[in-house]
């Protein structure tokens, strides 16, 4: 398969098996969170964003995101659909702010022969995010994202991101905190050689 065919395959739209939604209120008055809404290029915090939202009659927004999570996630996007879309790699909005994409599969290589391996990921949870506060009058925004991925044999996973110095990048954080895969073949190559008690530190990944 040549490059454009597998970047136009990633682009079309498959229906996703089904998935559980997590729906979640984060209550501004209380003041644990910082919420950042992006709107027409600017960036704004959600109390700022509601002053101004109750002066123009108008809720509406690019996407949102919870500023100093613990664990950084995904951006929240007006609809499901959008959401799903940002993370597959489709139709990502125009607002001046790079938006990552996981896309439909991890790619990890072989830490021996360096080949290279990639495993669909099915959505298995997206969260239903409500931002309200109640001073002076009731406000809100919903926003979803895509919470929870997952693969037969990597397991559950969290859409997260790392920071270089110079771009971030999108990564999964496996439920297992394996980092090391190694092929099939590979290891029974490291078992000839005796190397069994390293092979505990590595997923042994077979090729389909």
């Amino acid at each position: 398969m040549g490059f454009l065919d597998r970047f136009f395959k990633s682009k079309a739209r498959v229906e996703e098996p089904p998935f559980e939604t997590v729906e979640r209120t984060i209550s501004l008055d209380e003041r644990q969170h910082k919420v950042v809404v992006r709107i027409h290029g600017r960036e704004l915090f959600a109390e700022d964003f509601f002053r101004a939202c109750r002066e123009a009659g108008d809720y509406s927004f690019g996407r949102f995101y919870l500023h100093g999570e613990d664990l950084p996630k995904t951006h929240c996007a007006p609809s499901l659909e959008q959401a799903i879309d940002w993370f597959r790699g489709r139709g990502a909005p125009n607002d001046g702010y790079g938006t990552l994409v996981w896309g439909d599969a991890a790619t990890y290589n072989c830490k021996i022969c360096g080949a290279a391996l990639e495993f669909p990921l099915r959505i298995n949870k997206v969260e239903k995010l409500t931002v309200y506060t109640v001073l002076p009058e009731y406000q809100a925004i919903v926003g979803w994202r895509v919470l929870e991925v997952g693969n037969d044999l990597l397991g559950p996973g969290i859409p997260t991101k790392v920071l270089t110095q110079y771009k971030t990048f999108p990564i999964i954080r496996w439920e297992s905190q394996k980092k090391m895969y190694v092929h099939q073949s590979c290891r029974e190559k490291m078992m000839e050689m005796g190397k069994e008690e390293e092979l505990a530190e590595y997923l042994i990944l077979a090729p389909a």
